[in-house]
């Protein structure tokens, strides 16, 4: 599947606007990987937003995703890297000692 989405979501100002769509989820299980299958649903979703009139497609993917980013880093130029941190609030509340 591959999903995409018009609207800003929570993608960075960088990468969206409103001539943008954004995929903003695909998953090819492991047995079809490797035989077009990604490529084909991308190419869908290209199709489909030049049809509705936008002109960019953008997208944003976790660098631990190892697959995830071999196959999207073939297709598209990286333009923007960030990085959240998140701290647990347990953490936060446990008592010293």
């Amino acid at each position: 599947f591959m999903k995409s989405q018009t609207g800003k979501g929570d993608a960075c100002q960088i990468v969206w606007d409103e001539k943008s769509v954004a995929c903003s989820g695909a998953y090819v299980l492991p047995r079809a990987r490797r035989h077009g299958c990604g490529a084909l649903l991308l190419a869908a979703v290209v199709d489909w937003a030049r049809e509705l009139g936008y002109e960019r497609v953008s997208l944003d993917f976790e660098a631990a995703n190892i697959h995830g980013g071999a196959f999207w880093l073939r297709h598209f130029v990286s333009v923007c890297y960030s990085v959240l941190r998140h701290i647990n609030d347990h953490i936060l509340k446990t008592p010293p000692g």
